[in-house]
């Protein structure tokens, strides 16, 4: 039985472990080695999964060549039901709207009302990009919040999304003044939304390299602290 799935960046896509024979380990311990598959969909390098919680054989993928796939059977069929221009990074559903699902990609959401039917396209401010990921409410399933990045011609920085209304309108909360700072990842307080953590780069131009802190927020972005610095952000979790 297949019980955990993964992501590659490669055009193999994912991949679905079971556990395998004992073997022997590092330190004599007998050990289960994870044995691998790949079970599609092909046809893009996969960024994210997300599983529908009413039903959790439901699965989409999203490329971050911009492919969604939709399998109804927990990975063994794919179906390829959107095709976009632009790269994507993440997928949620809605906890408490099972039939909602957010697409996250560098400008915006798609958002599918219908299990993935029909998808709407909704943008970022201008100036505002993403490459991180996106958290939603369990209980309000238009409350969003992504990690992103919000530029204008002179200034810009790491910067948290905020939307209330399914990504309609958004409130963008800088946390990083440094030009050019990125938010890779950011992870929500499952016990309060207003605290947050994330992992953001930014380019310092006298020194002229990139650098990389973690910053926390307990009052929804308004302030930041900076809770450990030198690490490059890969993932976060609370």
């Amino acid at each position: 039985m297949k019980k955990l799935f993964a992501l590659s960046l490669l055009p193999l896509l994912v991949l679905a472990g079971r556990p395998g024979p004992p073997t022997s380990g590092a330190f004599g311990r007998s050990e289960s080695a994870a044995v691998w598959e790949p079970i599609g969909p092909y046809g893009g390098n996969i960024r994210a999964l997300a599983a529908n919680p009413a039903d959790p054989s439901e699965i989409f993928a999203v490329a971050y060549t911009g492919q969604i796939f939709r399998s109804p059977d927990g990975g063994r069929t794919w179906k390829l039901v959107a095709a976009e221009d632009v790269a994507l990074f993440d997928a949620a559903f809605s906890p408490s709207r099972p039939g909602t699902i957010y697409v996250l990609s560098a400008r915006g959401l798609f958002v599918s009302q219908d299990g993935g039917v029909h998808w709407a396209e909704r943008l970022f401010p201008a100036g505002c990009s993403s490459q991180a990921n996106i958290w939603v409410s369990p209980s309000e399933p238009e409350r969003i919040q992504v990690g992103g990045s919000s530029w204008t011609a002179s200034s810009g920085g790491a910067a948290l999304l905020k939307s209330s209304d399914g990504g309609r309108t958004w409130t963008v909360k800088t946390f990083s003044s440094a030009y050019s700072g990125i938010c890779y990842r950011m992870a929500v307080d499952p016990s309060n939304p207003d605290v947050v953590y994330a992992g953001a780069s930014f380019y310092i131009s006298t020194g002229g390299a990139f650098y990389y802190n973690f910053y926390k927020t307990t009052d929804g972005g308004a302030a930041w602290r900076v809770i450990h610095g030198g690490s490059a952000p890969i993932a976060i979790a609370v």
